[in-house]
C-alpha cells in the first residue's frame, strides 16, 4: 500500500469515528464550511469518495452524482463509500496515471491527495459542529496541509473550493492552521 492510500485509510478511519460519534439531535448544526449542516458536510465526502471509486472502477466521474442520507445509516453509508474507494485507488498503477475529469485530465496523485485533503478539513470542521477532539495525528495533518498548499491558488480558491486563508493564532494546533488556510473561521 503507498504512503498515500495509507493516508487516506487514517483520515477516512479518523473521519468514521467522528461520524459514529454525532448525535441525533446534532445531524442538522451548522458546520464551519459554509452552507453545510452536519448532515450535508458527510453527505458531500460520501459523494467525492463515490465519484472518485467509479472514476477507477467504471473510468466516469459523474460531478452530478448525490448522496441523500437523511433516515439512513450514515456512518455504514461513510464506511461502504471510503472502503470502496481506497479499494479503487490502493494500486500504485491508479494513482501514478492520469485520469479524465470534465476539465481535463489530472494525475492520480492529486486526486487521492483531494480525498486526505477532504476527509482531513471537513472532519476538522465536523469535530468543531459537534464539539468533538481531532481524530487525526500531526502527521497527517502535515500531509493534508502539504496537498492543499501544493494547489494552484486560482484552483484552490475558485468558487466552491476554499475560501481565502484568514490568520490563526501563532499557538494554533496543526489542524486549526490548516482550517485557516483554507478559508475556515473559528473562534478561540
Amino acid at each position: 500500500m503507498t504512503e498515500l492510500v495509507h493516508a487516506m485509510s487514517e483520515a477516512a478511519d479518523g473521519f468514521g469515528r467522528l461520524v459514529r460519534a454525532v448525535a441525533p439531535h446534532q445531524w442538522q448544526l451548522p458546520t464551519p464550511c459554509p452552507d453545510f449542516t452536519v448532515l450535508a458536510l458527510v453527505e458531500h465526502v460520501v459523494e467525492s469518495l463515490t465519484q472518485y471509486a467509479d472514476l477507477v472502477v467504471d473510468q466516469r466521474f459523474d460531478p452530478d452524482f448525490t448522496a441523500d442520507l437523511a433516515g439512513a445509516d450514515v456512518p455504514a453509508a461513510h464506511r461502504a463509500a471510503a472502503a470502496l474507494a481506497i479499494e479503487a485507488w490502493s494500486a500504485d498503477s491508479v494513482i501514478e496515471a492520469d485520469h479524465p475529469m470534465p476539465w481535463g485530465p489530472v494525475a492520480g496523485r492529486d486526486l487521492a491527495g483531494h480525498l486526505v485533503l477532504e476527509h482531513v478539513v471537513h472532519g476538522w470542521d465536523l469535530a468543531v459542529a459537534t464539539g468533538q477532539s481531532s481524530p487525526f495525528h500531526d502527521k497527517l495533518v502535515a500531509a493534508a496541509d502539504r496537498i492543499a498548499r501544493a494547489h494552484d491558488e486560482r484552483v484552490l480558491r475558485q468558487p466552491g473550493m476554499f475560501a481565502a486563508a484568514v490568520p490563526v493564532a501563532a499557538d494554533a494546533t496543526a489542524s486549526c492552521r490548516l482550517a485557516g488556510f483554507l478559508g475556515r473561521r473559528f473562534s478561540g
